[in-house]
């Protein structure tokens, strides 16, 4: 879901992760499936999400539903991009082949945000 300020509502523990339920579901045929989630926190450790620090072309990823449907996916891309300059559309498209967007924090820690300056974007493509 959104927030009151149209941000994607990500969930606060970062061993839970959010999907934009506007956009694609997982294995859905047209745009973007997004999911996020806090890279870290002090009092829970490492996220979800931690690993796609570390992800490459090729990997494999596979979401899980709640209803326990797996889709698998393979890895075409990973960059890092200043939080305020996210390419909001691209991201979320409801449009086009599909493709699976994974999103954390990354980059700097800044201890007066209490946020880090960049988003890391996993993006994946449906392995059939």
């Amino acid at each position: 879901g959104v927030q009151d300020d149209g941000a994607m509502l990500i969930p606060a523990a970062p061993t839970s992760v959010g999907w934009y339920r506007y956009g694609a579901a997982p294995g859905e045929a047209r745009g973007n499936t997004v999911i996020a989630g806090h890279v870290a926190t002090r009092e829970d450790g490492p996220g979800a999400l931690a690993p796609l620090r570390g992800a490459k072309p090729g990997m494999r990823v596979t979401v899980t539903t709640a209803e326990g449907a797996k889709h698998d996916y393979k890895v075409v891309g990973r960059e890092t991009i200043v939080k305020k300059a996210l390419p909001v559309d691209e991201i979320f498209a409801r449009d086009g082949r599909p493709l699976l967007v994974l999103i954390t924090c990354g980059g700097e820690y800044l201890p007066e945000l209490r946020s880090h300056r960049d988003n890391i974007i996993v993006t994946a493509v449906p392995v059939r």
